[in-house]
């Protein structure tokens, strides 16, 4: 999705190409001064419609969530839990394998191992 919306704001900037010989000479002539700042003007537009383009895709992000979405995190269900001085021991199956998350003894344990 984020390379379409890239190719996307490409087309829509157009190319970076600096103006052509006879473009120059309709405005300016051989004046090398006026030739200077139609060329600075037209970079500075140039800059201007990415730092737009910028603006927009930013605007477009999707904030990263609260929770981890790390697909190398583990899943499984609570097998036991108990207490060990000030915490609590909660003893997750994942997938054959016990994952263990040691929490203020407190609380409960989730029922699924936290992310």
């Amino acid at each position: 999705m984020r390379i379409l919306i890239i190719a996307g704001a490409a087309l829509l900037a157009g190319c970076a190409s600096m103006p052509s010989e006879e473009v120059l000479a309709a405005k300016c002539g051989s004046d090398e001064s006026c030739r200077q700042t139609v060329v600075f003007q037209m970079q500075a537009e140039e800059r201007e419609r990415w730092r737009r383009i910028g603006m927009a895709m930013q605007a477009v992000s999707v904030p990263p969530s609260q929770t981890s979405t790390d697909s190398r995190a583990p899943t499984g269900y609570l097998v036991r839990n108990y207490v060990d001085g000030f915490n609590r021991i909660c003893v997750y199956n994942s997938m054959g394998s016990d994952y263990v998350v040691t929490i203020p003894s407190a609380q409960f344990c989730p029922l699924s191992p936290p992310r």
